[in-house]
C-alpha cells in the first residue's frame, strides 16, 4: 500500500543576530544592537553583524535557504562580490535541514537602511517560510541637560534630567560623570582659570540617575562638570554645565607699600639791610 504524506507547512525558521564588536582605542565597541530580529546600527561607522539562521523542516525536508545580502553599502564579510544563489545551492548541498547557517553582513559608513529583508526557507514540495529581519539606524546620542551645580558641605553637587535616547534609538548604555579642572588666577573668579584641555575619564553612574555628587574638590580651584551619556551603538556625547563651580578662593595678590620720601623745604635766605652811612659832621 502506498503511503501519502501531505505537507502543507513550510520550513521552520528562527533567525539570531549577533554584532560583531571591533577595537575602538582600546575598547571593544559593536556599532549594533539587536533585540531578538531587529537590528539597530550606526550608520556613521563601518560595522558587521552576524546573521544565524536556524532552519528546519520535518516534512519533505529544506531544500533551499536564502539568507540575502542588503543593497546600499552591504557587503559579506570576506567576500568580494557575493551571489545570494550560489550560497544557497551550496547550502543545499551540505544539508540545510536542521542546521544553523550563518552569514555575517557588513555595512560602510554611509550605509542605507536596509528595508523589506527577509530570510526565506523553502521545503523541497515547494512551501516557502519567510523570516523578517528589521534594520534600523541610530545616528544621535542619548541627551539630557544639566540643572544645577552648586557646592554642598564641601562637595560638588550635579544636577541634571533624566537621560533620553532618541525616538526610535538603540537605548542608553552607560551614563557618567567627568570634569575639567581650572586653576584660579583672579581671587573671587574663575574668569581666566587656566583649565585643564581634556575632560577627565567618566565616573559610572546608575542609568535611572538624576544626581552626582563629586568629594575630591580643592580650595582656590574652578570646575566645569559634565555628563556623558553613550548608547548601544556607540553614539557618545558629553553635556557639559553652563557654568562653572569655584570652590574656596585664593589670596590677593601683595602689593608693595608705597614708600612716603619728605623733602626737606629749602629755607628762604635771610637778607639784612646794611647800615646807612652818617656822613662827618
Amino acid at each position: 500500500t502506498d503511503v501519502v504524506h501531505v505537507d502543507n507547512e513550510g520550513p521552520q525558521l528562527q533567525a539570531k543576530l549577533e554584532p560583531i564588536a571591533q577595537d575602538v582605542q582600546g575598547v571593544q565597541t559593536a556599532f549594533a544592537y539587536a533585540e531578538g530580529t531587529k537590528l539597530w546600527f550606526n550608520p556613521n561607522h563601518e560595522g558587521a553583524v552576524e546573521l544565524q539562521v536556524e532552519a528546519i523542516d520535518d516534512g519533505s525536508g529544506l531544500g533551499l535557504l536564502d539568507i540575502p545580502i542588503p543593497d546600499g553599502g552591504w557587503s559579506e564579510a570576506g567576500a568580494s562580490a557575493p551571489d545570494e544563489a550560489q550560497f544557497a545551492r551550496a547550502g543545499a548541498a551540505r544539508g540545510l535541514n536542521g542546521n544553523t547557517h550563518t552569514r555575517t553582513l557588513r555595512w560602510s559608513e554611509g550605509a542605507d537602511v536596509p528595508n523589506a529583508y527577509s530570510v526565506t526557507g523553502t521545503e523541497t514540495a515547494g512551501k516557502s517560510t519567510i523570516e523578517t529581519i528589521t534594520f534600523l539606524e541610530d545616528a544621535e546620542a542619548p541627551s539630557t541637560t544639566i540643572t544645577g551645580l552648586e557646592l554642598v558641605d564641601g562637595a560638588a553637587q550635579v544636577a541634571f534630567d533624566a537621560v533620553s535616547d532618541n525616538v526610535g534609538g538603540a537605548g542608553v548604555r552607560t551614563l557618567g560623570i567627568v570634569r575639567k579642572v581650572g586653576a584660579m588666577v583672579t581671587p573671587d573668579t574663575c574668569a581666566g582659570a587656566e583649565w585643564s584641555s581634556e575632560w577627565s575619564a567618566p565616573v559610572s553612574i546608575d542609568l535611572t540617575s538624576t544626581t552626582s555628587s563629586d568629594a575630591a574638590v580643592a580650595d582656590g580651584t574652578c570646575y566645569q562638570y559634565g555628563v556623558r551619556v553613550a548608547d548601544n551603538v556607540g553614539n557618545v556625547a558629553v553635556i557639559p554645565s553652563s557654568a562653572e563651580l569655584r570652590v574656596g578662593n585664593i589670596a590677593s595678590p601683595q602689593t608693595e607699600p608705597v614708600q612716603e620720601v619728605s623733602v626737606p623745604t629749602q629755607a628762604e635766605p635771610i637778607v639784612t639791610a646794611e647800615p646807612t652811612p652818617v656822613a662827618p659832621t
